[in-house]
């Protein structure tokens, strides 16, 4: 079948952020809506949380905490697993639109599926290292603060501390791709990621970097919009919340799922640079 999306515009060895971009926003874009409603899934388990919220009056959250706390863990619990079964979903319908076969949201949900303990062993790697990272950080930002008597000095150290966990986040940002598509476990799929990166991750840091700073402005953006609604109507109207309500879920599972998608095309991009290979050579692994 022919592909769509053609990878004449790259050749071996290149890797591009504007094609990443390009890419990854026509994939997005003729998906819009089944895309973002995948994403918005992921925020079902905060619902209860919104309910027991607003079942306690202020005075009373304090009172509550313990019950509080247990339904904010839960449901970030389950967020978490959802966000990834998600992402799985939504990287193989993106594969099936970008080498030009019919979208099927079971076939997508059955791969995902089929990958889901490794994906999940993936989260729980990169959890643990990233908490142990950050408290290993906060040893040694404390003790430099308490050594030196600077707190310039602990602040420095943090920003520094930083780089490391950035370089981390860049080594295994296709870790998810890579287990779903190639079907490797967790450790190999980590692995893979990192020879995959190599020697472009700087155009991976910048890709990322403008990615939160698009959100951010667009978020800013969107909320000065829903703030100007508000005082129109009312700050009281039903209707402005109605309207914040829906206009926030769709930006957030709209920007994440948009994500997901930069994901997907660096991952394909960077096999294409590396090795070579064409979208439909990636895609064939799901046949």
């Amino acid at each position: 079948m022919t592909n769509p999306l053609p990878d004449g515009r790259l050749t071996r060895g290149e890797f591009r952020v504007g094609h990443v971009f390009s890419l990854a926003w026509s994939v997005f874009a003729r998906n819009f809506f089944k895309f973002t409603i995948i994403s918005a899934i992921t925020f079902l388990p905060f619902v209860p949380l919104i309910v027991v919220l607003r079942r306690f009056a202020p005075a009373d959250l304090a009172a509550n905490a313990n019950v509080l706390v247990t339904w904010l863990l839960v449901g970030a619990a389950a967020a978490i697993f959802l966000s990834l079964f998600c992402q799985a979903i939504l990287l193989h319908a993106a594969f099936q639109d970008m080498s030009g076969r019919p979208g099927n949201l079971a076939e997508s949900a059955k791969v995902a599926l089929g990958r889901l303990l490794p994906i999940i062993g993936i989260g729980l790697i990169g959890v643990v290292v990233m908490l142990v990272y950050i408290i290993a950080l906060g040893i040694v930002v404390g003790a430099i603060g308490g050594s030196l008597q600077s707190p310039g000095f602990a602040i420095l150290a943090f920003l520094l501390g930083i780089i490391p966990g950035v370089m981390i986040y860049l080594m295994w940002v296709v870790a998810i791709p890579a287990c779903v598509v190639e079907r490797l476990g967790p450790f190999r799929s980590l692995g893979r990621s990192q020879a995959l990166t190599k020697g472009h991750r700087w155009k991976i840091f910048g890709q990322q970097l403008t990615l939160l700073i698009a959100g951010l402005v667009l978020g800013l953006l969107i909320g000065v919009v829903l703030n100007v609604l508000g005082g129109a109507l009312g700050p009281g109207a039903t209707l402005t919340t109605i309207v914040n309500l829906i206009v926030n879920l769709v930006w957030y599972a709209g920007w994440i799922a948009f994500g997901i998608m930069i994901l997907v095309v660096t991952y394909h991009d960077l096999r294409v640079a590396k090795e070579g290979i064409g979208t439909d050579q990636i895609a064939a692994v799901f046949e």
